[in-house]
C-alpha cells in the first residue's frame, strides 16, 4: 500500500536497516517472489530486492511462526547500533543465540531403539525426504523400500524390537501415472491394518514439487479417502529453515524422546542463552 511504499522510501533516503518479511498465503494477500518484484517500483528495487538480504517468510501457525518471529528478532538485533551492545563483535553471536523457551529442536530429541521407516519406491520425492531425515537423526531412523504391496506387508508382518511407520510423501506426483496405482495398493494396505502406523507428510516448498493439499482430494483414489487417509493432520514441510520444525514433528510421531525431559514452558518470550551480549538498554519480548 501507499504507506508501506512511503516507509520503504524514506528507509531508502536514510540508508536504514530494512529486515524484509514476506506474505506467502495467496489467501492473506500473498504474492510469488515474481510478482513482488513486477509490483515494487523500479527505484526502489536496487535497496529493497537487489542487496541479496534475506526474505523472512511469515508464517501462521504457531511451531512455525516462531521461527519466523526469531528471525525478525534476529534482523532487528543485528541492525541495532553497535553501542547497544556489550561489544561490537557480539552482534552476530548474540542473534544466533535468540529462542523461544518452548521450541524444539532436532538436537534435542533421540530414538532409544532405531526406527523402522518404510517407504515406498512408487511414491517420487519419499527417497529424499527420508534421506533428509537421517541426515538429521543419523542411525535413529532405519529406511526400507517397498517395491509393492506385498513387499511392504511383509515388512509389516516380520517381528521388529519397535514398531514399524510407513512415510506417505504427498506432492504433485503423488497418486499419478503407474506409479500412483502401485502406490495406492500399497496405501490401501496400510489404511486395512495398519492406520496408526501411516505417517503423512506434505511438501510445502515449490522447488521441491509442492501443490495445495486440496489437490490431493482430486488426485487421491475415492476408496482411499473415504476409508480416512486424510483424517489425521500431515506435517507440513516448508522451505529451509522453517523444515527443522517439520523434522521434530515427525519425529516426534516416530516416538523420539527429549534428552533433557519435559519441554519448559509455553512462554512466547524471546530470550538469550546468555545475557552478557546485552547492555541494559536493550530488551527483546
Amino acid at each position: 500500500g501507499a504507506t508501506c511504499l512511503m516507509g520503504a522510501g524514506a528507509t531508502m533516503e536514510r540508508n536504514k536497516p530494512i529486515v524484509l518479511v514476506r506474505e506467502a498465503d495467496p489467501n492473506k494477500g500473498g504474492l510469488s517472489m515474481r510478482r513482488v518484484r513486477e509490483e515494487c517500483p523500479i527505484d526502489l528495487i536496487p535497496f529493497v530486492l537487489d542487496r541479496g538480504l534475506p526474505i523472512i517468510t511469515w508464517m501462521r501457525v504457531a511451531a512455525f511462526q516462531r521461527v519466523s518471529l526469531r528471525l525478525i528478532a534476529e534482523g532487528v538485533l543485528i541492525a541495532c547500533p553497535r553501542n547497544h551492545l556489550a561489544t561490537a563483535s557480539s552482534v552476530d553471536t548474540a542473534a544466533e543465540e535468540l529462542y523461544f523457551r518452548e521450541e524444539e529442536k532436532c538436537s534435542d530429541l533421540n530414538f532409544r531403539v532405531p526406527i523402522s521407516l518404510a517407504i515406498s519406491a512408487h511414491n517420487r520425492g519419499a527417497a529424499e525426504l527420508a534421506a533428509e531425515l537421517v541426515s538429521t537423526f543419523g542411525e535413529g531412523i532405519q529406511i526400507s523400500v517397498a517395491d509393492s504391496a506385498d513387499t511392504l506387508v511383509a515388512m509389516f508382518s516380520t517381528e521388529q524390537a519397535s514398531r514399524p511407520f510407513f512415510l506417505l510423501y504427498l506432492n504433485r506426483n503423488t497418486f499419478l501415472g503407474e506409479d500412483g496405482v502401485q502406490l495406492a495398493a500399497q496405501v490401501r494396505e496400510m489404511l486395512k491394518d495398519h492406520k496408526p502406523a501411516l505417517i503423512l507428510s506434505h511438501e510445502c516448498d515449490y522447488e521441491r514439487n509442492a501443490c495445495e493439499f486440496g489437490n490431493f482430494f482430486t488426485t487421491t483414489p475415492d476408496d482411499l479417502v473415504n476409508s480416512g487417509l486424510y483424517s489425521d493432520i500431515a506435517v507440513a514441510f516448508h522451505e529451509p529453515p522453517f523444515r527443522q520444525v517439520s523434522y521434530v514433528e515427525v519425529a516426534l510421531k516416530l516416538g523420539a524422546q527429549h534428552l533433557r525431559g519435559e519441554v519448559l514452558g509455553s512462554s512466547r518470550r524471546l530470550i538469550f542463552k546468555t545475557a552478557k551480549h546485552l547492555s541494559p538498554r536493550v530488551a527483546i519480548s
